[in-house]
């Protein structure tokens, strides 16, 4: 199994998250790398995500964010990445 891959800027505002356990082991693990180094197939925080959901066949969009930052419909995960998903940078 591979360890995920992070961006170094999304890892230090992660870490003020890190109360939640799962999210915790998450990061420990993770190996951090430069934003300009991030594979174009891993999701990083503020991208949007296009996937295909596997039940129906219907392709849905999300974009991660930080929960300051939670609207209707987004979502909150930056360490892994499905296999076929686009990225979209937005920043």
């Amino acid at each position: 199994m591979h360890k995920p891959i992070i961006n170094r800027s999304d890892l230090q505002l992660l870490k003020l998250l890190s109360g939640y356990s799962p999210l915790r082991r998450k990061l420990s693990a993770a190996f951090a790398v430069a934003p300009h180094n991030v594979p174009a197939n891993v999701v990083t925080m503020n991208s949007k995500l296009t996937y295909r959901e596997e039940t129906d066949d219907m392709s849905k969009s999300v974009k991660l964010v930080y929960p300051a930052g939670r609207r209707r419909g987004a979502h909150l995960g930056a360490l892994a990445a499905r296999r076929g998903a686009s990225r979209r940078d937005d920043r």
